[in-house]
């Protein structure tokens, strides 16, 4: 079975839509994890500053650039951008590499499966957006079919 629809060159094309959508996350999530460590106890003691007398900072997902509901669109982009990668044809293109990706896929499904598994065994009661399970997804099906394909 052939799924590869897509040309050759829709890799590249996937690749900067990937790229670019996922600029507007990342600069997101590094602004909080500025602010968050700007409020610990070790950066007030090296910088001398006090919580209380300072004033509130807003975050940059409050601003008027960038939303939760751009965050939200860009991420489906990213993973829109990340499944044409995942179709395109390969350069070199056989029974080999249709091989590689299929044993990719089993091992990528049951490695999250065993993941999903110990998380509901230690935790039953979590909160997991749908939008993160397709992206460990997709990244993990494209390390193991990168590793698998160096080793071919």
């Amino acid at each position: 079975m052939n799924i590869q629809i897509l040309p050759n060159w829709c890799k590249k094309l996937g690749l900067i839509i990937f790229l670019l959508s996922a600029v507007p996350s990342f600069i997101a999530g590094f602004h909080d994890g500025l602010k968050a460590g700007a409020n610990t106890q070790e950066y007030n003691t090296i910088f001398q500053t006090n919580p209380e007398t300072e004033k509130e900072h807003t975050t940059i997902k409050e601003t008027k650039y960038i939303n939760d509901n751009l965050l939200h669109i860009s991420d489906i982009i990213a993973l829109f951008g990340m499944i044409i990668y995942i179709i395109s044809k390969e350069k070199i293109e056989d029974d080999y590499i249709n091989k590689l990706r299929l044993d990719s896929y089993v091992l990528t499904v049951l490695i999250l499966l065993c993941i999903s598994l110990m998380v509901y065994i230690f935790s039953g009661n979590i909160n997991v957006h749908l939008d993160l399970i397709l992206s460990i997804f997709l990244t993990l099906y494209l390390v193991i079919f990168f590793f698998k394909k160096r080793i071919y």
